[in-house]
């Protein structure tokens, strides 16, 4: 409750109904003096922080270690101690995607690599120039040629590196100028342009003309080649990116998708609507977005310290997604461990065939917005 001053007067200033004691019983809005002081209005912010603080580590601790509590929780009716479901899957998922974009694969195997890599040359550089102060310096026979060993074995390895990086400067050039492959039929050579081949197309009998969604094809590959010109590396990178920004999407299209599996297969308790089961699917993708968050950053640090372990990391992600949503269906279902056991594989193959469905028509939606 907060402590701020009551008016005097009893109409509710967000509605003008009656209010007989502090909060309003037609609105809820609190019957309390509208100019605030400083130190009133520091209190509310403070207040509402830390109220967000408690409900979120609260939700956090039992979505975390104790699978299908919450959702159980929220069909009993038992709600004020914990965040609201759809609150929390906003806030998990806006926090996974804001590091999944800032350490995609390309920042924490690619960039991050290159950097490594010339901060490795430079050191070498700055070995060699060591050594060769020392040689310059040196009056004792038996130390130059352990210096001149030293050097020479040092030469050997900067020029090692140095094929190897103009080897793999050469794959990328040759690789960033492969052209686009067009599947196109029976079209001459002439044709590289959509304007060329709608010419072409205006000029042949209509009978002979191209389908709709031929034509739509040829269409779509004559303006990639013009866009891109040839540069099939650009392209791919273009698509990369449209595709992974549109995840958060499919994410959103997969949700009410498996509550509807998981409806269908509890389709005989009367007792749960379509609804329940769109709750249980909330609290488990948060539940899944926030160990993913806390993966990312792992991986991020263990990159940072030079150890290649995020396959084994994701593997293990994997396994106790699997094991997490068994455990939910569980403990949220309340039936039999082999009943659970086989819904759970139902659920899993019908949901993961779904997400592929959606994935490819994506892909196909990237291809055509590329």
């Amino acid at each position: 409750m907060s402590h701020f001053q009551i008016r005097k007067n009893t109409n509710c200033l967000n509605c003008d109904a009656y209010v007989g004691k502090r909060y309003c019983e037609v609105c809820g809005q609190e019957n309390v003096e509208p100019h605030e002081s400083f130190w009133h209005l520091v209190s509310h912010f403070i207040n509402d922080i830390t109220h967000f603080d408690g409900k979120f580590f609260t939700t956090t601790k039992y979505l975390l270690t104790r699978p299908g509590y919450l959702p159980r929780e929220y069909l009993k009716g038992r709600r004020q101690s914990y965040l609201h479901p759809i609150r929390m899957y906003l806030f998990a998922s806006a926090m996974f995607f804001l590091l999944f974009f800032s350490f995609d694969s390309k920042i924490r195997y690619g960039i991050d690599v290159q950097q490594q890599s010339n901060s490795q040359g430079q050191s070498r550089s700055n070995d060699l120039v060591l050594l060769d102060s020392l040689l310059a310096h040196s009056t004792d026979s038996s130390s130059e040629q352990l210096l001149a060993k030293e050097r020479n074995k040092l030469l050997k390895d900067i020029k090692k590196q140095d094929s190897v990086n103009q080897k793999k400067q050469t794959n990328e050039k040759e690789a960033n100028t492969d052209e686009i492959r067009l599947a196109v039929d029976n079209l001459p050579d002439s044709i590289t342009k959509t304007a060329t081949y709608l010419s072409y197309q205006n000029q042949l009998p209509p009978d002979q003309r191209d389908g709709y969604l031929k034509k739509m094809l040829r269409l779509k590959q004559l303006g990639l080649v013009e866009k891109y010109q040839f540069h099939i590396a650009d392209l791919n990178a273009s698509l990369k990116q449209t595709f992974l920004h549109s995840i958060p999407k499919m994410f959103f299209i997969s949700l009410p998708m498996f509550a509807l599996i998981l409806y269908l297969l509890y389709i005989k308790r009367e007792s749960l609507l379509y609804t329940d089961h769109l709750i249980f699917g909330l609290h488990h993708f948060t539940a899944v977005f926030v160990v993913a968050t806390a993966i990312i950053l792992i991986e991020k640090l263990l990159f940072l310290l030079s150890l290649d372990w995020h396959r084994y990391i994701d593997i293990i992600f994997i396994l106790w997604a699997l094991y997490y949503m068994y455990k939910s269906m569980r403990r949220f279902y309340g039936q039999r461990r082999t009943v659970t056991i086989m819904k759970f594989l139902i659920a899993t193959l019908a949901s993961s065939t779904i997400t592929i469905f959606i994935a490819l028509l994506f892909l196909i939606s990237s291809f055509m917005m590329t």
